[in-house]
């Protein structure tokens, strides 16, 4: 039953994760997502909110990547609470058919989600601070865990950039980045190997637990 579960949560982290990354990623340039409007920008700015739009696609782009990763995916989840929110209310208001429903199931999946990382939560909900951990946590791989962000930086960078450059472009430029990271971190897994290989060092090469 556990790990039914815990299938069950990771196909719901993924579902929600690309749901919100094509909703957004479809708004900014021509993308692939099933949940739209993809003209919301251009709407919106007969309004003078074409900002407001950009920053609504562009926050449903870093709430689905921060739920398609494992370290950050309670945050995603978290903030991903305001958004369906926002959403379940301009859709009613409006009389969207069907829309409400739809949104209202992608808040009971995200409240699953939320209620399996109760352990985590329960902490912000607890009357005295004293109780909260003061320790540094342990990241057995800074220079990884830097590089990581570095990537979702300029990742992050060319989604706010979309809009002044064309998307082909764009899409060169990152598929240019990832192959360069993914080659710098293969080198460097590589270099780690023969060191701990080399005469006069230990050969253990087992993860660290």
């Amino acid at each position: 039953m556990k790990k039914l579960w815990a299938f069950g949560i990771s196909g719901t982290r993924w579902f929600l994760g690309m749901t919100f990354f094509t909703a957004g990623m479809s708004k900014l340039m021509p993308f692939i997502g099933w949940i739209g409007p993809t003209w919301l920008i251009e709407r919106l700015e007969e309004y003078q909110l074409g900002m407001y739009a950009r920053f609504i696609a562009i926050s449903q782009v870093l709430i689905g990547l921060l739920l398609l990763t494992r370290r950050f995916a309670t945050l995603g989840a978290v903030m991903l609470v305001p958004m369906l929110l926002n959403i379940f209310m301009i859709t009613v208001s409006q009389n969207w058919a069907g829309t409400p429903y739809i949104i209202a199931v992608l808040l009971l999946m995200n409240a699953a989600l939320l209620a399996d990382e109760y352990p985590r939560l329960r902490l912000l909900l607890g009357d005295d601070p004293r109780q909260l951990p003061t320790g540094i946590p342990l990241r057995r791989q800074p220079g990884l865990d830097g590089a990581w962000g570095a990537s979702f930086a300029v990742f992050m960078l060319g989604v706010v950039l979309v809009p002044y450059i064309s998307w082909y472009q764009w899409l060169l430029g990152a598929g240019g980045l990832g192959f360069v990271g993914l080659s710098l971190y293969s080198l460097r897994m590589r270099w780690r190997q023969r060191s701990q290989l080399a005469p006069g060092k230990a050969t253990d090469l087992s993860p660290s637990a």
